[in-house]
């Protein structure tokens, strides 16, 4: 069975439940959806989502919309009834642009395929750049959002990275942990005993983090110059 990604709502409780809090006596929705989103964010740092973007050609605007790109590997100028053009990224020390740059979240080539570009679209052939790369992913806006994991893996690692959050909370606020002991019934768990929890959940999740990390694709195409 193909696995499916839980809404906001559905993760939600999972989190209660890790932080022995399972009634939301103690943390609030608002700290665990505040757990959920810094997990998604720090989940596009070494699991991002790749993605391929499509955007048409238009002389006036020499940097076509990549969208929520913010790393990029691979570009195609695609042309009807044409075979494909493969543009290389930029030759680092080569003098001029010799391909594409992306750079703020920008795309850019140089003179040379914007001459290219230009020139197929003054002979009405309507020419469109295909980009690949990576996006981070979306974070939920509501209970019914189903939030953005490709696989269980990434569920695992902000569930990991909530509990974590969490118990890092309690370690630094005083009343808060009181509060943890008396509303859950903690009351066995030590200052001490946190502390070790805190830093067993801290080993967990970076080990899983590096064990779970994906390498992105490189730019790098072989050099034709001499």
């Amino acid at each position: 069975m193909a696995y499916q990604p839980p809404t906001l709502a559905d993760l939600r409780p999972v989190i209660f439940r890790s932080l022995r809090d399972p009634e939301g006596k103690v943390f609030s929705a608002d700290n665990i959806d505040d757990f959920i989103n810094e997990g998604l964010s720090d989940l596009s740092q070494f699991r991002p989502v790749e993605d391929t973007v499509t955007a048409v050609w238009d002389s006036a605007d020499i940097t076509p919309d990549t969208g929520d790109l913010d790393y990029i590997w691979h570009v195609e100028l695609l042309v009807p009834d044409t075979p494909q053009y493969l543009v290389p990224p930029n030759e680092q020390g080569y003098p001029g642009r010799t391909g594409w740059e992306f750079y703020d979240n920008r795309l850019r080539f140089g003179a040379y395929w914007v001459s290219i570009l230009n020139g197929l679209l003054e002979q009405g052939r309507e020419p469109q750049v295909e980009v690949w790369g990576y996006r981070p992913r979306n974070l939920p806006t509501s209970d019914d959002d189903v939030l953005d994991f490709q696989q269980s893996v990434d569920e695992m690692a902000v569930r990991k990275y909530a509990r974590l959050q969490g118990f890092t909370l309690l370690s630094h606020d005083r009343s808060l942990y009181q509060q943890w002991l008396a509303a859950t019934n903690n009351t066995d768990v030590s200052p001490t005993q946190l502390q070790g929890m805190l830093a067993q959940s801290t080993d967990e999740y970076e080990r899983f983090r590096k064990r779970s990390a994906i390498l992105r694709r490189t730019s790098i195409y072989p050099s034709y110059t001499t």
